[in-house]
């Protein structure tokens, strides 16, 4: 198997395409910050809507198969889909705990929805 990194990346790209999210500028991390490592498994995105860009961490250990893959990106893909309506949520005083419950429902949602 291609590097798992490289892998993930490629299907990112395309899920990039597929949802129409190139005015976004996305830069890839391989691996996830140690602060990071606290919150998620194996994949994280940061995104800011100012200038639209996302950085997007990952660390494909508990990722055995390409079916795997595909999964975490598309599910990081889905996490910059929604990204504007997340930011303004925040921006807006909704508390941090429920916009991330309720972007989190929302994602796996679209993830059933957009199957790969």
């Amino acid at each position: 198997m291609k590097n798992k990194f490289e892998l993930f990346k490629k299907y990112c790209r395309e899920y990039i395409d597929k949802y129409e999210l190139n005015n976004w500028t996305f830069v890839f991390h391989n691996g996830l910050t140690s602060e990071l490592k606290k919150e998620f498994e194996n994949a994280a995105i940061h995104r800011n809507i100012l200038n639209c860009q996302a950085d997007i961490y990952y660390d494909g250990t508990p990722n055995k198969t390409i079916e795997d893959i595909k999964k975490a990106a598309q599910h990081e893909i889905i996490h910059c889909l929604t990204g504007k309506v997340y930011v303004l949520g925040i921006l807006r005083c909704v508390q941090r705990e429920d916009i991330d419950r309720e972007e989190e429902e929302l994602v796996h949602k679209l993830e059933k929805l957009l199957k790969l």
